[in-house]
């Protein structure tokens, strides 16, 4: 068991219960100890650094380029709130700077919590993690900031934070305005984290604006949400070349040349009750699967925009599952409004709404360079402007519990409110489907209304998009 311990001679520190011991450090340098890395050197495994805001943003030597030296130390704010305790790196090209190296092994009894790290810059060789760089380790990360950091945009990877060879834990982070050349908030390399209630917004790359899932990861996402996200390449929210799952997450705002919200590729994880709205590609303006075939379950892909394929675009024999999903007000320049596959696709569509896309077929085959084979049942399309049951699907209309008619949505543009649940008397709602039909619920909404003109569940809709 160890008491008290002297630092330097004189640096007095505070003794926790049992046989730990906190250090107290001040941004002014007026604390136990001068700075985070004098702490950090003179800690031993199960200790706590406890960083308070007095005296401004941590900044300068020994309180950036922070390596916890493969100890298993708590290191969190005082209030624990991360905007009141921030570690600005002040890196800049030609003087990088990062806030934390995790690479010694580290487990998850390494905690960083309520922290803000801002303004971290790498360059060099492997320019890794411009706001933390992990590696080989699988620290617990807790409601921290990552603002404005960046690597070497030619090949830097991961501007807020990089994940390599480790399993780190993710909860109630924030990364906001990252770039880097691939995985603008995160890149991760043969790396298996599990996100929490993430959000990522306003970060650039060439692939993966908002996150970089490559090489072996098996990262699983739940409730997180990726708005205003750019990629130059592919994957404007999430470039998922390795993938595991999706579960309520939440892509709105996002752009790229392929995949304006996410783009999937040689994988096939399990996507439940997300949600794709207003993102923007070239191809596949929702959601783009490349030789994939995920389930995407209880999904909402609506007002996206492309010239191919604006809700969701299959390419090089991708087969998903789409069950139980609403397309509405899709818009695709081009071909597929809804659904658009190409090169040898044959997604199986079940349970599913494709309604009023604004350009473009509901579904649509680009057989060019292989046969698409695209099977419906027990769904609906009705009111898109380019068709309905056209060329591919012609012959499926009236078959398998498919049908046409109106959904009849709560609200009269559901692509632009948001809500898109169904009234009372809806087609889509068990018991009143036409031609009897026995399907169940068709779409990712319910009913929650008995006409247009009655008020509608929008305060639980926008609950959804204030994360």
């Amino acid at each position: 068991m160890r008491g008290p311990v002297l630092i330097l001679g004189a640096i007095c520190i505070l003794s926790a219960p049992a046989s730990s011991t906190t250090f107290i450090i001040n941004p002014d340098r007026t604390g136990h100890t001068l700075t985070i890395g004098e702490a950090i050197a003179a800690a031993a495994d199960g200790d706590t650094l406890i960083l308070t805001n007095m005296g401004g943003d941590f900044r300068g030597d020994g309180n950036r380029d922070l390596d916890t030296l493969g100890k298993n130390l708590v290191i969190r704010s005082d209030t624990g709130n991360p905007e009141m305790c921030r570690i600005d790196c002040e890196g800049a090209p030609g003087d990088p700077h990062r806030g934390f190296l995790i690479d010694g092994g580290e487990g998850p009894d390494t905690v960083i919590e309520g922290i803000t790290i801002m303004n971290g810059y790498v360059e060099g060789v492997t320019p890794l993690g411009g706001g933390i760089s992990i590696s080989g380790s699988s620290p617990t990360i807790i409601n921290c900031r990552f603002i404005d950091n960046r690597t070497d945009t030619a090949d830097g990877l991961g501007g807020g934070l990089y994940s390599g060879f480790g399993s780190p834990t993710l909860t109630d982070c924030v990364f906001s305005g990252n770039t880097a050349s691939e995985g603008g908030g995160v890149f991760l390399r043969q790396s298996s984290p599990t996100f929490t209630r993430c959000s990522f917004s306003d970060s650039a790359a060439t692939n993966g604006g908002g996150l970089n899932c490559f090489s072996q990861s098996s990262p699983t996402l739940t409730e997180c949400s990726f708005v205003d996200c750019r990629a130059g390449g592919q994957g404007g929210g999430l470039y998922g070349e390795s993938l595991s799952g999706l579960t309520d997450c939440t892509f709105s705002g996002n752009s790229a040349s392929e995949g304006g919200g996410a783009y999937v590729k040689n994988v096939d994880p399990i996507i439940d009750a997300c949600v794709f709205v207003a993102n923007s590609a070239t191809t596949g303006g929702g959601v783009f699967f490349q030789n994939s075939s995920p389930t995407i379950l209880n999904a909402t892909i609506s007002a996206n925009s492309a010239d191919n394929g604006a809700g969701l675009f299959c390419f090089a024999s991708s087969s998903p599952l789409v069950s139980g999903c609403t397309f509405t007000g899709n818009a695709a320049t081009a071909n597929g409004g809804g659904i658009a596959c190409a090169f040898g696709s044959s997604p199986a569509i079940e349970s599913t709404i494709i309604a009023f896309s604004a350009a473009g077929e509901a579904v649509y085959c680009d057989d060019s360079f292989g046969v698409n084979n695209p099977t419906l049942s027990c769904c609906d399309l009705f009111g898109n402007v380019g068709g309905d049951w056209t060329i591919c699907i012609d012959d499926q209309a009236t078959i398998d519990d498919n049908f046409s008619v109106d959904p009849l949505f709560c609200s009269t543009t559901p692509g632009a409110d948001r809500n898109w649940t169904l009234q009372s008397i809806s087609p889509c709602i068990p018991g009143n489907h036409p031609d009897g039909a026995n399907c169940g619920l068709i779409g990712a909404w319910d009913a929650d209304c008995l006409t247009t003109t009655l008020e509608t569940s929008w305060g639980r809709i926008k609950e959804q998009f204030a994360k």
